[in-house]
């Protein structure tokens, strides 16, 4: 952690760490299981639509493999690195559930 932090306060700054680690990473697991049950759904869907819904899939695992990889290093920030992380993150996160909104839609529409 950041010697300059008092003792409290980089406790405290762990404990905030792991907390929103097990967060994301559970709702990486989430999205796992949503692109699972899209590709099982998309089965019954036209050959055009699955075209469709490929491409939005793998957009997606790209974005999710990212954000796994961006999870990874997070265990290696410690004081401020980890604030300006955190900050990406959540940027990322937040692009990715747009997108998963996005493809959802795009299933409904044309599944």
């Amino acid at each position: 952690m950041d010697a300059s932090l008092p003792p409290r306060l980089q406790s405290d700054l762990m404990r905030q760490r792991q907390a929103y680690y097990q967060e994301m990473e559970a709702q990486l697991a989430r999205w796992r299981a949503d692109i699972a049950t899209l590709e099982a759904d998309m089965a019954g869907a036209s050959a055009r639509s699955q075209a469709i819904l490929q491409q939005l899939l793998t957009d997606l695992k790209t974005m999710l493999e990212q954000s796994e990889a961006s999870l990874d290093k997070m265990k290696e920030t410690t004081g401020e690195a980890w604030i300006e992380f955190q900050s990406e993150f959540d940027e990322l996160h937040q692009e990715i559930s747009d997108s998963f909104d996005q493809a959802q839609k795009e299933y409904q529409r044309i599944g």
